[in-house]
């Protein structure tokens, strides 16, 4: 007698059987890469960088937008093999892209040899920029040709810095307020905010010397409040906050979120309809008045995303992530200029590695 298939792979296999079909996801596939997930940053309608660690052996990676297709764009080498590779960028036009390379060695007592080096898209090509040895650099502000920022931490002097470029040379300098790694970092109209991901405190804006905090009108103070977005269009600055908390068990408590929008005038506080008692991963303006919103509930049992859209004349629509498996699981999204879709890279849910460039549809 042969055995009976379970009744799960009997609807599968057998044609008309009853099954629940899946969500389709929001997001459709551009390109699959074999990579991890890092940064986008896209310059226009028909220019743009995608970013990935490559593995066996870990190197960056990266893709460039033309307007119709992302093809391979190689990069100057002297990081293929690196440990703890991780990749940063940002840029001020089409052909001022700039890429930070970063490497460290982790130890039990705690960070050891580090390296970054910078390269430059120049508009046709990539070339290798100032390297500095000993520093770990995670993160870098574009703000012209002959204006970019790098932060990080010389672990040699075990000091915290920023290194600016002036179009000639690049000079080191001492930072307070926060501490490199524990930034988002993101520039546009010739300023730079972050937020603090890591403890989840207000806005910064940097003054040149140290992180200034940036006060924004929240319901309640904003002690009650911890950033969990940042994004930066020219003047239009877009934060999400959210208010949860959690026990002593590490349980969940109920929360909100808010997204709060700087013009370049004033701060706009909104709650985000069917997103407001999410957690916010991303808040991005859709260029035409409305707001993409990304977020999930906070216990672990409830963990399929929800990505949101708001119109600019209030109405709101959900779309469902499929979860698990070999569904995407964003990483970096923005807006594709000249559109109101999203762009943006992604891993898998089952295996990061497995490293997509997506739009929504």
């Amino acid at each position: 007698m042969k055995p009976l298939l379970p009744l799960v792979l009997v609807a599968a296999l057998v044609p008309g059987a009853p099954a629940h079909a899946a969500p389709a996801s929001p997001f459709k596939v551009l390109r699959k890469v074999d990579g991890v997930a890092s940064r986008v940053v896209m310059t226009g309608a028909k220019s743009g960088f995608a970013f990935f660690i490559g593995s066996e052996p870990a190197r960056p990676i990266a893709y460039r937008w033309d307007g119709g297709k992302w093809r391979p764009s190689p990069l100057p080498g002297g990081f293929d093999g690196a440990v703890n590779l991780a990749v940063e960028a940002a840029a001020s036009g089409p052909d001022n892209v700039w890429a930070v390379r970063s490497s460290v060695v982790s130890t039990t007592e705690g960070d050891g040899p580090a390296r970054s080096g910078l390269i430059r898209w120049n508009g046709s090509r990539w070339v290798k920029g100032r390297a500095f040895p000993g520093v770990l650099l995670e993160q870098i502000a574009v703000l012209g040709p002959k204006n970019v920022w790098v932060f990080g931490t010389d672990l040699r002097a075990k000091k915290d810095k920023a290194w600016h470029y002036d179009g000639r040379s690049w000079r080191a300098r001492a930072t307070a307020g926060q501490e490199p790694g524990y930034l988002k970092v993101r520039s546009g109209a010739g300023r730079i905010w972050a937020i603090d991901w890591f403890a989840g405190r207000s806005l910064f804006q940097w003054t040149g010397a140290r992180w200034k905090s940036v006060k924004i009108p929240l319901p309640g103070g904003a002690s009650r409040w911890k950033t969990t977005s940042l994004d930066v269009q020219g003047r239009r600055v877009t934060v999400a906050f959210s208010s949860q908390r959690w026990t002593e068990e590490g349980l969940p408590l109920k929360g909100e979120s808010r997204i709060a929008s700087w013009n370049g005038r004033r701060w706009q506080v909104e709650k985000p309809g069917p997103a407001r008692g999410k957690i916010l991963q991303m808040a991005v303006p859709d260029g035409r008045g409305g707001m993409w919103a990304l977020g999930a509930g906070p216990s672990a049992l409830d963990e399929k995303e929800r990505l949101y859209h708001r119109t600019a004349k209030g109405g709101w629509k959900t779309r469902v992530l499929p979860f698990g498996n070999l569904n995407i699981a964003p990483q970096d999204l923005t807006r594709l200029p000249g559109s109101t879709r999203l762009i943006g890279v992604a891993g898998t849910y089952l295996v990061h590695e497995y490293g997509r460039i997506i739009t929504t549809r």
